[in-house]
């Protein structure tokens, strides 16, 4: 029986995108405006984003939860929430975005399935991502703690292990 494998969030990464956020918050406000009224809309959207980002990610981050989690059941990202058993899996591949962006590519036998499970707007950016890269799951190293070729080695030599118990 195989152990539980689990990758927390990469604090690096929220943290500079947290202090990005209120950077651009306190530049848009102390900035002198002829007339503030077009920035209260701007304002108010990228305070959304910045909550947004604080509960979704930076909250997690600190008090070091799971990003990323493999056990006997199969793979669960709690950044997208999104999950899927082993039986589901395929494969998992190292996927690269461009300008130095990857992630891991988690290969399913029965995409259509998986993609049903969502909603409409998730529906619509799991079809893109299978259709560009042929995998709707897809994580972001971004999101990941360590180094991205240990993580990838670490998953694809699980996945090899719950392949072996199961023939």
């Amino acid at each position: 029986m195989t152990n539980t494998l689990q990758i927390k969030y990469n604090k690096v990464f929220v943290y500079l995108i947290s202090i990005f956020l209120v950077g651009l918050i306190l530049i848009i406000n102390l900035a002198k405006h002829v007339d503030d009224k077009p920035f209260i809309i701007l304002n108010i959207g990228l305070g959304v984003l910045t909550l947004f980002v604080f509960l979704k990610f930076l909250f997690p981050a600190i008090n070091n939860k799971i990003a990323l989690e493999l056990n006997n059941e199969g793979i669960y990202d709690f950044v997208r929430n999104q999950e899927t058993s082993w039986t589901n899996v395929t494969g998992i591949t190292k996927i690269f975005f461009g300008r130095g962006q990857s992630g891991l590519g988690i290969l399913l036998s029965d995409k259509k399935q998986f993609i049903s499970q969502k909603t409409l707007l998730k529906r619509l950016l799991l079809k893109y991502n299978s259709f560009w890269y042929s995998t709707p799951f897809i994580i972001l190293f971004s999101f990941l703690e360590g180094n991205n070729d240990d993580i990838l080695k670490a998953l694809q030599n699980y996945y090899a292990e719950v392949q072996q118990q199961t023939k």
